[in-house]
């Protein structure tokens, strides 16, 4: 398994999702398309959500479906798509990200879930997220300030 997803990724293969009977082929995310599926999860609420009432939170975080749906037609199109559709879009009116968007949000949500959750684990976030650490512990080790003298202690 962790053969085939090394080998996928070097050669940079291409992830098929179904959605409504039509087949969309998913590219390895660049970060670009990381920026905006954050965008449109930062939108979500981060307030901890009520066990108890797992219905009334079900209604009342419903509108937050949009902003899921958008994020996960952004992670299948990518950045490249979605800045072309929005050249194109200006000429002929036709907005792919909407499309899909709408695609998704009348798509049956167990199969949705499935498919978004394959597809953010084959996006390699990890390794984005590994190199941010590292350039934040490089900045934290870089030298802030020259020392030309030192002093013995107590003096």
């Amino acid at each position: 398994m962790i053969e085939q997803k090394t080998a996928s990724a070097i050669l940079q293969r291409k992830e098929e999702v179904e959605i409504n009977g039509t087949t969309y082929k998913v590219e390895p995310p660049s970060t670009a398309t990381l920026i905006l599926v954050s965008e449109q999860l930062a939108n979500l609420p981060s307030e901890k959500l009520n066990q108890d009432n797992v219905i009334g939170e079900v209604f009342k975080n419903v509108e937050n479906g949009r902003a899921i749906a958008r994020s996960f037609a952004i992670m299948i199109l990518g950045a490249k798509e979605i800045e072309k559709t929005n050249f194109i879009y200006r000429f002929f009116r036709i907005d792919k990200l909407e499309k899909l968007t709408n695609e998704i949000m009348h798509y049956e949500i167990s199969k949705y879930v499935k498919e978004y959750v394959r597809i953010i684990s084959l996006m390699q976030v990890q390794d984005f997220f590994m190199l941010i650490t590292f350039l934040k512990e490089v900045n934290l080790t870089k030298t802030t300030k020259k020392v030309i003298k030192t002093t013995a202690a107590g003096q």
